[in-house]
């Protein structure tokens, strides 16, 4: 296990094992999985970067039952909580077990962080991490991105985790959840740090 800090301003991790002197900025989950969105591509804009952060901040809120509703109402963050809540509570039936969750793990020898948004159990008792996406379906890098966060939580948890998913909503209330679990999808991950600690050595 390994101590955390977390620099939310320049989204920076730092982390310190039992055999390190002193703390290490350690890179996170979106550091690997970079290279899958493929050179010369543009998936992520200032407007939807912020619409991410609100949409995230809205939903991380309500779940808390901290959330004041007249704050966002109107808003076309509005429609992305309704869609979050249809797929939380109306497809999936499932219930919140860890919100916003940040954890460091280390897979042979190469360290890396991250903040899942949801631990959730589904009405048969098997947990599943899911991803809040604002933005289009991009497979192999979310895919890829929520096998990570499996693979680190449940070191922290002590529990399987069966399920990989992404919850896309959209601001006319509407969700879609993809699932990503499977074998291929894990050794895409895999991959992602042998790469990096091949780049990196």
């Amino acid at each position: 296990m390994f101590d955390l800090k977390f620099d939310p301003v320049e989204h920076i991790y730092h982390t310190k094992g039992p055999n390190d002197p002193d703390w290490v900025e350690t890179p996170s989950v979106s550091t690997f999985i970079s290279p899958l969105y493929g050179s010369g591509k543009s998936y992520f804009t200032p407007e939807s970067a912020l619409r991410g952060t609100r949409v995230h901040l809205a939903t991380e809120l309500d779940d808390l039952g901290k959330l004041d509703h007249s704050s966002i109402r109107g808003s076309k963050i509005e429609g992305h909580l309704a869609a979050w809540r249809e797929a939380i509570d109306g497809k999936l039936e499932a219930g919140i077990v860890e919100v916003e969750c940040q954890f460091a793990h280390e897979i042979d020898g190469v360290r890396y962080c991250g903040t899942v948004d949801r631990i959730l159990e589904l009405p048969d008792g098997r947990l599943a991490v899911a991803d809040l996406k604002t933005g289009r379906l991009t497979r192999r890098p979310h895919a890829a991105q929520v096998q990570a966060y499996r693979l680190g939580m449940e070191a922290v948890l002590g529990r399987e985790i069966e399920e990989c998913m992404t919850i896309h909503t959209s601001e006319d209330g509407s969700s879609m959840i993809k699932k990503h679990s499977g074998d291929e999808w894990e050794a895409l991950w895999l991959r992602q740090l042998k790469n990096y600690k091949k780049e990196n050595a």
